[in-house]
């Protein structure tokens, strides 16, 4: 949801930077209820964020879109450089 807590947040960040050390695709995704589907803004803010967290180990490979009360987006690890 888009008020995650800190907490939250941090657990579900250090899952994700686990995938993505082991070589795996991370999805991220938010699921609006009610009436914060009018507040697509703070969704994006936590999509951001999260994003921002995992630039050093993933690269964004699909951008945060909206699927009816769901926003995601998809991560995917640096690949090597040989």
């Amino acid at each position: 949801s888009p008020t995650i807590d800190k907490g939250d947040f941090d657990t579900k960040l250090r899952n994700a930077r686990k995938f993505l050390e082991k070589g795996n695709k991370v999805k991220v995704s938010i699921r609006f209820k009610g009436r914060m589907i009018t507040h697509k803004e703070i969704g994006a803010k936590v999509l951001a964020d999260f994003a921002q967290a995992t630039q050093d180990i993933a690269i964004i490979e699909q951008r945060a879109k909206m699927d009816g009360r769901q926003m995601f987006m998809q991560l995917a690890p640096i690949p090597d450089k040989k």
